[in-house]
């Protein structure tokens, strides 16, 4: 995730509130991948390592029970092993290690954290079931998911508006397989409902439908995933707190769900069951996108910020707050590298492979000003 989920007068960027762009003061490398949670952020910096800072109430910084808040980062104590992903929730963090392995940390009283129990856990504690294998992870409001190499998802915690995607309402301590056979290359949480994309870049969202957040054309709430029936060509996928954001692969940007603070960039505050076209300057091609609790963010291809929604506590970033901005806004300050860009690829086998494991890897040879670096090895089994 590229900005916050929701930023409130707390510490989110180690120091007062600000409607600019401001450094982290205190990370000891560079960060590769940065989540805000409600009132928390983490990094994940070079070396996989992970540092937090923010409101610590529920443990959700990771560093035990003292300082219970923080407005420099402090490094998450106890991880297993180097860490390729991390997600910030609402009280709850998760990440995912080098090695495949589910953590989560934090706020537990839906059983979010994963762990059998309803304990708030100030330390990263293992996830059930989930110590190898899994490629990514997301949390927010009170569930989590997680997608594994074998494309399956599972959910768990809060399942008051079927959230889990298991066919049922019952809160879950410990992850569980979300219904249907989807094939996710995706997935990403909101406070209420999960979406995924599926191997042939279509949508699937479920839980809480109440604000049109599930896009497909209604607002009733499903507990099992269900088709978004007009947007394909989906490359990426994230939710806010009641509305969800898709970047397409020709560029495009849709929104829909909540739209009382503009968050859906479409010039209005009318909510929308499906999707939407954001108004972004046709000079701007987008590669990423955030979705916060009431606003959403896109890294465009100058490397500037644009960002819409609401914006009490400045958090558009163009020197202004108190006022929501309803189409996409060019944050202040300077260019970012983005590093989080993602490819899908259709890899035929040859006729007469041989069936088994096969390891993959991709490996970028670098250019001027940016290293040579490669991905972590990915397991595929050929049938």
């Amino acid at each position: 995730m590229l900005g916050p989920k929701q930023l409130g007068p707390t510490w989110q960027c180690g120091i007062t509130e600000t409607s600019i762009p401001t450094a982290v003061i205190g990370l000891p490398e560079p960060a590769i991948q940065v989540s805000a949670g409600q009132f928390h952020t983490c990094a994940l910096v070079i070396s996989g390592g992970v540092w937090c800072w923010g409101d610590g109430s529920f443990g959700e910084l990771g560093i035990g029970p003292r300082p219970r808040h923080s407005i420099i980062p402090r490094q998450v104590r106890n991880l297993p092993a180097p860490v390729s992903r991390v997600s910030a929730g609402d009280g709850t963090t998760c990440a995912v290690t080098t090695e495949g392995a589910a953590l989560c940390w934090g706020y537990n009283g839906s059983g979010q954290v994963g762990d059998g129990t309803r304990r708030t856990r100030r330390l990263p504690t293992p996830v059930a079931g989930l110590d190898s294998n899994v490629a990514d992870i997301s949390t927010n409001g009170w569930h989590s998911c997680a997608l594994l190499n074998t494309t399956q998802v599972m959910c768990w915690g809060s399942n008051i508006s079927g959230e889990l995607g298991l066919g049922h309402n019952r809160d879950q301590t410990r992850p569980r397989l979300v219904a249907g056979d989807h094939h996710a290359i995706a997935i990403s949480v909101g406070s209420d409902h999960t979406c995924l994309i599926d191997e042939n870049t279509l949508a699937h969202c479920w839980g809480s439908g109440v604000f049109g957040e599930l896009g497909i054309g209604s607002f009733r709430s499903h507990n099992v995933p269900v088709q978004l029936p007009d947007l394909s060509g989906i490359s990426q996928i994230d939710l806010g707190q009641s509305h969800s954001c898709a970047l397409l692969i020709d560029g495009e940007l849709r929104c829909w769900g909540l739209n009382d603070e503009g968050q859906l960039g479409n010039g209005s505050t009318r909510e929308r069951n499906q999707p939407v076209r954001v108004r972004i300057a046709v000079r701007d091609q987008p590669l990423a996108i955030s979705a916060g609790a009431s606003g959403t963010c896109a890294v465009v291809n100058n490397g500037q910020v644009r960002c819409w929604g609401w914006n009490f506590y400045g958090q558009i970033g163009n020197g202004t707050d108190g006022r929501r901005v309803l189409r996409p806004t060019r944050v202040s300050g300077g260019r970012v590298s983005w590093t989080g860009i993602r490819a899908l690829a259709a890899l035929p086998v040859p006729e007469g492979f041989d069936e088994g494991l096969i390891r993959l890897r991709a490996v970028y040879e670098g250019s001027p000003g940016y290293a040579r670096s490669r991905s972590p090895i990915t397991e595929l089994q050929v049938e």
